[in-house]
């Protein structure tokens, strides 16, 4: 038996291996780079009121176990969550009667009242502190700023009976009943609540325009607060929208809170002026040293002081005023440029 010679032995097939042959495929499961992360499920709209509730229990709280009298923050975050929920409340309807959604909203409605004139204060001692004045009118805002804290005194007792009343307590319980809904419930109701919020924020956008059209057309004080109370009301119900992914805020938030507070100081600004239009006669004349039982006669030295100062007095509101009206005239010709700018433009 003979062997078969090696060179006669058909050639093995030739296997063409590429370059990176060292390299294994890695398969896609495997892969070392992490899959992206999945989107966070926005918050339903009864999440979203949870929350507020849960932040208005908690500043509430933390005032009753205080002794000391509420601050300017308090004041202003109490009003702010207030509003903030009551938008909540107001898109409730398919979730509970009428008549229960419209008693929540006024007590929260009054609890805000409760604190308006105590903010309104607040924002008074603000600006008389922050503005400047002629000597001449340095007399009547010291004697405005020594007031403020007695005032403060007697408008915080309404205060502290609203938020220790029973109404509102009951009021935060059965708006914690409701919002803590079963989830098939509440699965169930997020698609008419969401409805509901795209609703009011048509309603919204439009008398938010008209109030617009109006400051336009009369361009007086009262026109131009409505149109801040109609922009800060399609604010909160956008940023609820926007929170919950109804709709998505971007410029036209940031142009509602710019236009709200741009108002909002030319609100104040013609509030404080009316106050202290209002004070300036009552300036006291500078009183005798003396009691005496005689009729005391007239002073030549104190009369001519006070004439002197009554003419101050007049010169120094008279620039004031004038500053303040060229200083608003500016203000509200910006509000009109940018209302027109927003309300011409795709958003």
């Amino acid at each position: 038996m003979t062997d078969t010679p090696l060179h006669n032995s058909p050639d093995p097939p030739h296997l063409a291996l590429p370059d990176d042959a060292g390299t294994l495929p890695i398969p896609a499961s495997e892969s070392l780079v992490p899959p992206p992360p999945a989107k966070p499920t926005p918050p339903s709209l009864l999440e979203i009121g949870q929350k507020r509730l849960t932040k208005l229990r908690t500043l509430l709280d933390a005032h009753r176990t205080s002794a000391a009298d509420p601050e300017v923050d308090f004041v202003h975050d109490l009003r702010v969550l207030t509003r903030r929920l009551s938008e909540v409340v107001g898109i409730l309807e398919g979730l509970v009667q009428p008549a229960v959604a419209e008693a929540l909203t006024e007590v929260l409605r009054q609890t805000r009242k409760a604190a308006g004139d105590l903010r309104d204060l607040d924002v008074l001692a603000e600006h008389l502190t922050r503005w400047r004045m002629g000597p001449g009118l340095k007399p009547l805002r010291q004697r405005l700023l020594a007031e403020i804290p007695e005032r403060r005194s007697a408008l915080i007792l309404p205060l502290r009976r609203q938020l220790s009343g029973a109404t509102l307590s009951e009021a935060l319980l059965v708006l914690a009943r409701i919002l803590e809904n079963p989830a098939p419930r509440q699965a169930a109701g997020t698609p008419q609540l969401n409805q509901l919020l795209r609703k009011r924020l048509r309603r919204r956008d439009r008398q938010m325009r008209r109030a617009f059209g109006r400051a336009a057309l009369k361009q007086t004080s009262t026109a131009l607060h409505q149109a801040r109370i109609a922009a800060k009301k399609y604010r909160y119900t956008l940023e609820l929208a926007a929170e919950s992914d109804v709709k998505k805020g971007g410029r036209t938030l940031q142009f509602l809170k710019k236009t709200q507070s741009y108002l909002g100081v030319m609100h104040d600004t013609d509030v404080i002026l009316a106050t202290l239009r209002e004070h300036l006669a009552d300036l006291s004349t500078p009183a005798p040293k003396t009691v005496t039982t005689e009729p005391e006669k007239p002073n030549p030295r104190l009369l001519a002081q006070a004439a002197k100062a009554r003419r101050s007095q007049a010169t120094a509101w008279r620039k004031f005023q004038k500053d303040m009206a060229q200083l608003q005239a500016r203000r509200a010709a910006q509000f009109f440029a940018s209302s027109y700018q927003w309300m011409n433009q795709k958003c």
